[in-house]
């Protein structure tokens, strides 16, 4: 059972990650993403590119579910594949120190790195227990 303090942690993350997405969408962060750029250069028209991103995000989601279902320390295995998200999330930080301007997604991203700072933070006390 995780405490009430990660599971707070977790809802405000999850709020964020919301904004975050609308300040990409508002920012147009899907036309100046490099990463974005090079993954959607394997597609050859946007039926294709939808098809294999809900299809993808479907399989990919199956295992986390039947883990988290399943409770205990597996749980936890999920969570800590959730926190690594964070950790990639950092290169809207990076890009933008790099170029010296705002880079979409950038303004809610700082939130989500403190969040996420304490949600490591949390998870690491979770093992502990």
């Amino acid at each position: 059972m995780i405490s009430t303090r990660f599971r707070k942690i977790i809802l405000l993350l999850i709020v964020a990650i919301y904004l975050h997405g609308a300040e990409e969408i508002l920012s147009g962060f899907y036309k100046n993403d490099w990463i974005m750029k090079y993954f959607s250069s394997f597609f050859s028209s946007i039926p294709q590119a939808q098809y294999y991103a809900s299809h993808i995000t479907w399989w990919l989601m199956i295992g986390p579910a039947l883990l988290l279902a399943l409770g205990g320390k597996w749980r936890l295995y999920v969570l800590t594949f959730f926190g690594f998200f964070f950790i990639v999330e950092l290169h809207h930080s990076i890009d933008a120190i790099r170029t010296m301007n705002y880079y979409p997604g950038v303004i809610t991203n700082v939130i989500m790195e403190v969040l996420g700072f304490f949600y490591w933070k949390e998870l690491i006390r979770e093992y502990q227990k």
